[in-house]
C-alpha cells in the first residue's frame, strides 16, 4: 500500500513565508505575555569566529571531510552550531544573575557568510528584572545591541526566515504556548482557551465577576487570562 501526503519543501518562497508567519505568531504571544521583552543582535569578534571555524574543521577532519568540500548551507549550519555554544553560555549567565529567561533566537548569515544572531529575550518575573546592562555585560563573545521590544520586533526577528532557508531558529521549550508555568501569572488567574471563549460556561454569575486580560494565542487569535472574583475594589 502506498501512502501519499504533502509536506512543505522548506525551500521555496511560499514555504519560507509560512515558516516565518508560524514563528511570528509565537513571538507575538510571548511578547504579549512577558512583563518586558528585549530585542538584541549578537555579533562575534574575528578571533571568536576563527576559533569556531577551527573547532568545526577538527570535527569534520575526524569524519574524513574537508571544510572546502562543504556546500554553503552546510558550512553555515556548522558555524551556527559552533557559535551557538557561546549564545548558550550567554543565556546561562543571564539566568544565573537574574532569573528565568525565555527566548527566541534566529541565526542569520552576514554578507561574509559568518552567522550572527537576533534574539528576543523575555523577562519572566517583574521582581527579577532582566536589565539592559545585564544583557550587555553577559555577552562576552563580541558586540551586542539591545532595545525594548514591541509587536513589531516579532516581525523584525522572523523576517530573516523568509530570506533564506539557511536561517536557523531555536527557542525555549514550549515557546509560543503560554501556560501558568511560562510566566508569573498571578494566583487566581486562569488561562481561557479560544474554545471556552466561543462556548462560555453556563455559570454567568461567575463570568460577570471576572476580569479579563487579553494576550495573543499562537494562532494569532485572542487568548484571555481571567481573574476570578470581585475586582470592584481594585
Amino acid at each position: 500500500m502506498t501512502i501519499e501526503f504533502q509536506a512543505r519543501c522548506r525551500g521555496c518562497e511560499r514555504c519560507l513565508r509560512a515558516r516565518a508567519a508560524h514563528w511570528r505568531m509565537k513571538c507575538r504571544t510571548e511578547i504579549a505575555a512577558a512583563p518586558r521583552t528585549w530585542f538584541g543582535t549578537l555579533t562575534f569578534r574575528p578571533e571568536q569566529v576563527y576559533r569556531a571555524k577551527c573547532a568545526a574543521n577538527l570535527r569534520l577532519a575526524a569524519q574524513g571531510t574537508q571544510w572546502d568540500e562543504l556546500k554553503e548551507a552546510e558550512a553555515f549550519r556548522r558555524m551556527a552550531d559552533e557559535l551557538g555554544k557561546e549564545v548558550t553560555l550567554f543565556i546561562k549567565r543571564v539566568r544565573k544573575r537574574a532569573a528565568s529567561l525565555r527566548y527566541c533566537l534566529v541565526a542569520e548569515a552576514h554578507k561574509s557568510g559568518v552567522p550572527h544572531f537576533h534574539m528576543l529575550a523575555h523577562e519572566v518575573h517583574e521582581l527579577s528584572p532582566v536589565r539592559h546592562k545585564l544583557l550587555v555585560d553577559c555577552w562576552t563573545a563580541g558586540f551586542s545591541n539591545w532595545k525594548l521590544a514591541d509587536e513589531r520586533s516579532a516581525h523584525y526577528v522572523t523576517k530573516y526566515l523568509t530570506k533564506s532557508m539557511r536561517a536557523r531558529i531555536r527557542a525555549s521549550i514550549g515557546y509560543g504556548n503560554i501556560t501558568h508555568t511560562s510566566y508569573d501569572i498571578a494566583e487566581g488567574v486562569r488561562i481561557i482557551s479560544q474554545k471556552e471563549m466561543l462556548n462560555p460556561k453556563e455559570d454567568t454569575e461567575k463570568n460577570e465577576q471576572s476580569t479579563t486580560a487579553v494576550v495573543t494565542s499562537p494562532t494569532g487569535l485572542p487568548v484571555f487570562a481571567s481573574a476570578i472574583g470581585d475586582c470592584s475594589n481594585g
